[in-house]
């Protein structure tokens, strides 16, 4: 008749944490209600105090759990004495009349602590699956790499990019990778590395990333980076075409041109200007064709 009161506790649980278990429980119903066991209730927040305390171990915690709601710690002290022995009583089956109810009512509050406590270490083992699913992972790998990219460690952070896109699964998540990608690119830019930022960059914008439904804003900022990467190549006409629709698409959602975006506007429009023959047309020809050698050793490399 005992065993349906006091169920198990779990393998791991000490003698010594299952002891205090049932007297915390018992001993704060008591201690709340002495003079009416009958209506005696377990406030939520004190089972939920008691659950956060389980694991402390030291003789000062003991003390606190049995003055809780007691005028001092030898009434606390005393209320835990009785609710042991209370408790041996019932599992020997005896007692009879208010004693009894007060030990059934003492017991049920038990049971409402043990399915909190349950509860709370469920909800903590959630808590710590969930910060190890990739996509938790792999944001807070980002978030780490604010600081690092704020401080200039640009050869850090492309590293922590990577590794956040490398965390997660290669199904789903493509906005969430896309952003890793426009923000690689942006770190190899600012590292010098134009070539593996053109790289990322179009990777961004290509129909495997970028969806109809894909956030505007952060493709208007791929695109603009794709001009400025362009022009940095000298394919003026390419960046030209890509800084269009990096204008149309803010003028979509009412945002204007930055300073930055139109000085790159203009450099383009000088660059196609500039006659055939002149130092800066042979510059651009030699881009262009380094660019070229780039793409051609790279695809080698792959292959």
């Amino acid at each position: 008749m005992c065993v349906q009161y006091w169920p198990c506790l779990p393998a791991s649980t000490s003698s010594v944490d299952r002891e205090r278990t049932q007297d915390a429980a018992i001993c704060l119903l008591l201690i709340d209600t002495p003079n009416k066991p009958d209506q005696a209730q377990l406030p939520l927040a004190r089972q939920w105090k008691i659950a956060c305390m389980l694991g402390a171990r030291s003789a000062r915690t003991r003390d606190s759990l049995g003055n809780i709601g007691g005028k001092n710690r030898q009434s606390g002290r005393t209320r835990v004495v009785a609710v042991r022995a209370a408790k041996k009583g019932l599992e020997r089956g005896d007692g009879d009349g208010v004693w009894a109810a007060w030990q059934r009512k003492a017991v049920r509050a038990y049971l409402r602590l043990t399915r909190t406590t349950y509860a709370y270490g469920r909800r903590a083992a959630l808590v710590d699956r969930a910060r190890m699913l990739p996509v938790n992972v792999a944001a807070s790998l980002r978030d780490k790499v604010k600081q690092e990219y704020g401080e200039g460690n640009y050869k850090y952070a492309i590293q922590l990019f990577s590794q956040a896109k490398a965390t997660l699964p290669q199904a789903g998540f493509l906005e969430f990778k896309r952003q890793l990608l426009s923000n690689r690119a942006q770190s190899y830019l600012r590292w010098g590395d134009i070539y593996n930022a053109l790289c990322d960059t179009e990777t961004a914008l290509s129909q495997t990333y970028t969806l109809p439904n894909s956030d505007i804003s952060l493709t208007a900022k791929c695109l603009f980076r794709h001009a400025k990467l362009l022009y940095e190549f000298a394919r003026y006409e390419e960046g030209r075409s890509e800084h269009k629709k990096c204008q149309a698409l803010w003028s979509k959602i009412g945002n204007s041109l930055t300073e930055d975006e139109q000085w790159i506007s203009e450099d383009i429009e000088k660059a196609l200007k500039v006659p055939p023959g002149s130092k800066m047309h042979q510059k651009a020809d030699l881009m262009r064709a380094l660019d070229v050698g780039l793409f051609l050793h790279r695809s080698r490399a792959i292959g």
